[in-house]
């Protein structure tokens, strides 16, 4: 149904579906029904080379593979994904001389997929580690290239972030730009995210926030 709903308003539909289970896990209206098949056709979308396109027969894109394994992921059936493809796929999205990840294979590199290729990272580590436990404390990219390409090539003299030098600053790739330069410096914490997707936390002194996880 939420497949249907999101092909007639012509949203590409890895993106879509991403939106639509995280409104429903957000909103507690989520149900097996209303994503019936949805991982399927997700998974229909991953590409001979390893990411995810926006629909069957489309190229593997940065932004939509995110969307795709973030869906899969909140839906419960990462194990329907080729893992390992993904991961080769993105990490050979970091380009050796500028230190930036581009969106699609022979692309240039931008700023903004310092998000949407960072940001899988963490996702495809903490489904590793359900089997190597090890995984979690593994980065599978190079934190400091990527935040020198951000530091030095991605800053507008004006204020705020850009694609790449010579490009325009403008709002979508400031946000999406800081926010990968956040998960690269916060990557340590995927051990506590670890904890909250397992739902292991325990509360040590109520109110104050302090937890352990066993």
């Amino acid at each position: 149904m939420v497949l249907l709903l999101f092909t007639r308003v012509g949203s590409k539909i890895s993106v879509g579906a991403y939106c639509a289970i995280s409104i429903a896990k957000l909103t507690n209206t989520y149900t097996e029904a209303l994503f019936d098949k949805t991982a399927e056709w997700i998974i229909s979308c991953q590409t001979y080379e390893g990411g995810f396109g926006g629909c069957p027969g489309m190229e593997a894109h940065g932004g939509y593979a995110f969307c795709a394994l973030a869906s899969l992921a909140l839906l419960n059936k990462t194990s329907l994904c080729d893992m390992d493809a993904l991961l080769r796929w993105c990490v050979n999205r970091q380009m050796a001389l500028e230190g930036g990840f581009q969106g699609r294979t022979n692309k240039l590199v931008d700023g903004c997929y310092s998000f949407w290729q960072g940001a899988a990272f963490p996702i495809i580590s903490l489904i590793l580690s359900q089997e190597s436990k090890e995984m979690i404390e593994t980065v599978f990219f190079n934190q400091s290239a990527l935040q020198e390409y951000i530091m030095i090539c991605c800053q507008a003299v004006e204020g705020g972030l850009v694609d790449k030098p010579g490009k325009y600053r403008d709002i979508y790739h400031t946000c999406y730009t800081l926010s990968g330069l956040s998960i690269l410096n916060n990557i340590h914490l995927r051990k506590l995210l670890t904890c909250l997707v397992q739902k292991r936390i325990k509360l040590c002194t109520r109110g104050k926030g302090e937890f352990s996880c066993n």
